[in-house]
């Protein structure tokens, strides 16, 4: 039984010290101060310019006494440090593990440096204060510099025999060379367009003009960087050029994406209508594909510029967002206009140019324009313009009478004597019909026809039924066939019967 209670007290004893000693055993460094043994897992610490990277320092009380500890580091104008907590207390047998935090910028020169740590550990029991210092190797690597290619042509090739070998002839000779780069990607650039848009002259030159001197300027802003890598440059000016580098690239990009997203979406949609090879498919969808692309870039831009700059995208996102509610709250009315026009171009229930009843409204509109938050009508007939918020269009009931073709059918009716001759009077009908341009005659189901439509107390009617090549001629049409058929029944002695009222005036002093 002794012997099983002096086991079990030892395997709790190795429990309890076993966490310090494996924290200590990792320790590469240790050093003990006032009872205090000072460790730290890593003596050297590798980090790239713009990164961070930790230092922890294990801190066990080895002693009887209660001890307490601060913590400071010396600061540099290449590196940032903060300490996690800045004081600690410490019971005999206990330990506390202290973490500092390595910052550095793009801007940090590269090379090797000393991390002074200094520890203060003050005894209670004895009153005794002693200071230590840990030094720690920091190794700060270069982010955009490469020094594997100073004074190499093209960062690559050996410079030039003496004395033509020294660095600014090869940054000279490298930016020579990325200018030819440049000229080169202009004439495949050219030769690219010319295949795509090969149909379409006016497209094609605006944008080879556009693209071709922003492709140019791009690879002249990146072959100024590299030749001053060539040149052997000091980081600090190198890293300013890059950031410049990128905003231009930024910048350029954006043009040169929306130029070329802007060109390609209208070639696209006009061949696609004239070929008509997408069934709904015209240049009425331009705006809203050119928003949603000037949306996506514009938002891509904003978010590269501000990566650039250093900010923190989370955070903007979420403040973007909170705005983004706000400003939705505070918009309704445009907002619904907004998705009211992307439903109209959406659905396609009109095009410019058709006809159109809107809701109860008899009266006959002409599309003249569809935009993202109105749509212009004109009216057929007395030629005012009417703008409607497309709230208000895409939640009504639309009649579109020209939609699918510009073919209109109308009727127009007859009244004649009784003793009219039925057949001749079709026949007078249907050539008058048959004889006019504008009306539809060689279609199968578009022809014209006459019947006998109905009785009346003194007259027969006929019903001539017509298709006219185009809606807006309609009343014009209409006009010239009444006038000629009229005149032909006339002149045929077929009499076109009109009410005749008798008006008889009362005399009232007479009667008196």
């Amino acid at each position: 039984m002794k012997n099983k209670s002096i086991i079990l007290l030892a395997i709790i004893a190795i429990s309890l010290i076993s966490p310090i000693a494996m924290d200590s055993s990792d320790a590469s460094t240790a050093v003990t101060v006032n009872g205090i043994t000072l460790s730290t897992f890593d003596d050297n610490v590798s980090i790239a310019a713009g990164d961070s990277a930790t230092i922890s320092i294990m801190m066990t009380n080895n002693s009887t006494d209660y001890i307490s500890t601060s913590v400071k580091i010396d600061p540099s104008k290449n590196y940032s440090c903060s300490v996690e907590t800045n004081e600690y207390h410490i019971a005999k047998g206990n330990a506390a593990k202290c973490t500092a935090d390595i910052k550095t910028t793009k801007y940090s020169e590269h090379g090797d440096y000393s991390v002074n740590i200094h520890v203060n550990v003050f005894n209670f029991a004895t009153n005794v204060n002693e200071e230590t210092n840990i030094i720690v190797k920091l190794t700060i690597e270069p982010e955009y510099s490469d020094s594997g290619g100073f004074n190499k042509i093209f960062g690559v090739f050996d410079p030039l025999p003496e004395p033509f070998n020294t660095p600014l002839i090869s940054a000279s000779i490298t930016f020579v060379m990325w200018c030819g780069i440049a000229c080169l990607a202009y004439v495949a650039l050219r030769m690219i367009w010319a295949r795509i848009f090969k149909n379409d002259d006016d497209d094609r030159k605006d944008i080879t003009k556009t693209t071709g001197r922003m492709m140019i300027l791009v690879i002249i802003v990146i072959g100024i960087r590299k030749s001053l890598i060539v040149f052997g440059a000091y980081d600090v000016i190198i890293n300013a050029v890059e950031d410049v580098t990128n905003l231009i690239l930024v910048a350029l990009g954006t043009i040169i994406a929306w130029s070329i997203y802007k060109n390609l979406i209208s070639t696209l949609f006009h061949k696609s209508e004239r070929k008509g090879k997408l069934t709904g498919v015209d240049t009425t969808l331009i705006p809203l594909f050119r928003m949603i692309g000037k949306v996506v870039i514009s938002v891509c831009s904003v978010s590269a510029f501000l990566s650039i700059l250093g900010m923190n995208l989370m955070a903007i996102l979420t403040g973007a967002g909170i705005v983004g509610i706000a400003i939705s709250l505070g918009a309704q009315g445009i907002l619904t206009e907004f998705f009211g026009g992307v439903s109209i171009l959406v659905t396609r229930p009109f095009k410019v140019g058709d006809m159109v009843q809107i809701g109860t409204e008899k009266n006959i509109y002409e599309v003249r324009r569809i935009g993202l938050l109105n749509c212009e009508f004109k009216n057929w007939t007395n030629r005012e313009h009417y703008i409607l918020p497309n709230s208000a269009v895409s939640t009504s009931s639309i009649v579109n009478i020209t939609g699918r073709t510009d073919i209109y059918r109308i009727y127009l009716y007859f009244d004649v004597d009784y003793d009219a001759p039925i057949e001749r009077t079709k026949e007078i009908i249907l050539k008058h019909a048959y004889n006019n341009s504008d009306v539809v005659t060689d279609q199968d189901g578009f022809k014209p026809s006459v019947r006998l439509d109905s009785f009346d107390y003194s007259y027969m009617s006929f019903r001539l039924a017509v298709y006219i090549k185009n809606f807006k001629d309609n009343i014009r049409v209409t006009g010239e066939l009444n006038e000629s058929i009229y005149s032909e029944l006339v002149k045929e002695g077929i009499d076109c019967p009109y009410e005749i009222y008798d008006v008889f005036v009362k005399d009232e002093a007479k009667e008196n």
